[in-house]
């Protein structure tokens, strides 16, 4: 008996029969993933994250056969994302998620676990700092104008939507002209949240001066969805958002899920009072929205740090 033999019992309560794919037979490992997210139970959000990194792995490639997934196999792909300028973060999140049904294929037998690839290959991280828009970037942000690139306008908009309300990339591509209501002069954007399921009710005419709902009339007509945006879209906006701080000259690593941090920072920059941001944000618990408060408390004391250089 070898030490990875130890290993299978952890395998088994990881991934439990009800999640096995061993009845099949599958010739390439993107067939064995892809069944496998398929078949995991998981909440549907988290089937999308899954899906996305299977995405990516496919357009690294789209046919892998069992016996590549080595350590040197995991270092080519991380060098393909490292030139696609994925963050750190990302890349890990990716690994993370990849190693979950490598492990699976160790457990039903398609990958010696002798042959293990995570066995010699770290997954490195580092330490970030949420990043948002301040008032004045959010500004320079509505400035900018695609009329020739409906494209370009699109992810803009999508990106700007979410500064508004505060959703996360995947649930802005799922709302429809079915999600907004209308009661008097106020209108509301509400639906259930694919991440933690939870209810949300936003008053956007109410949010930013309504500026959501100019964009919303934008695209009101699309069907089914208001956006008309996949979900394997995020890494390009996201590489359009940081060509956008460059041409800008701003020096901040910006992603699509900045929309959210800047629209939770912003409204507790207004005074909106913590538990409402709760509310408007979806957190089941009160301590996730805190960390926005602590946010603007790093950032009132490096502003006051500079005003006393001056």
């Amino acid at each position: 008996m070898n030490i990875f033999s130890n290993l299978f019992p952890f395998f088994r309560k990881t991934f439990p029969h009800g999640n096995s794919t061993d009845k099949q037979k599958f010739s390439t490992f993107n067939e064995f993933m892809n069944k496998s997210i398929e078949q995991s139970g998981l909440r549907s959000s988290t089937i999308l994250n899954h899906k996305q990194t299977l995405h990516l792995l496919s357009e690294f490639n789209h046919n892998i056969h069992f016996k590549e997934l080595t350590s040197g196999f995991l270092s080519d792909f991380e060098k393909f994302m490292v030139d696609r300028m994925y963050h750190r973060n990302t890349i890990a999140k990716h690994f993370r998620q990849l190693k979950r049904y490598i492990n699976l294929a160790i457990d039903n037998n398609y990958l010696s676990p002798t042959k293990y690839p995570f066995r010699k290959f770290k997954i490195k991280t580092i330490d970030t700092k949420r990043q948002f828009l301040t008032p004045e970037e959010l500004a320079a942000f509505e400035q900018l104008s695609f009329p020739e690139k409906p494209n370009l306008q699109l992810k803009l908009d999508l990106f700007l939507f979410c500064c508004y309300t505060g959703l996360r990339f995947s649930d802005v591509i799922r709302i429809s002209e079915k999600d907004f209501q209308f009661s008097g002069k106020t209108v509301w954007l509400e639906l259930s949240t694919l991440k933690t399921t939870s209810n949300i009710k936003l008053p956007l005419s109410l949010l930013f001066q309504g500026k959501a709902l100019k964009i919303y009339n934008r695209y009101k007509h699309n069907k089914p969805t208001i956006f008309q945006v996949r979900a394997a879209e995020i890494s390009n906006i996201n590489k359009f958002l940081l060509s956008l701080c460059k041409k800008g000259r701003l020096n901040k690593r910006i992603s699509f899920h900045s929309s959210r941090h800047t629209f939770a920072t912003l409204l507790l920059y207004q005074g909106v009072h913590l538990s409402s941001v709760q509310k408007l944000l979806g957190h089941k618990s009160i301590r996730t929205t805190e960390i926005y408060a602590s946010v603007i408390d790093q950032t009132i004391i490096n502003d006051l740090k500079r005003a006393n250089k001056k």
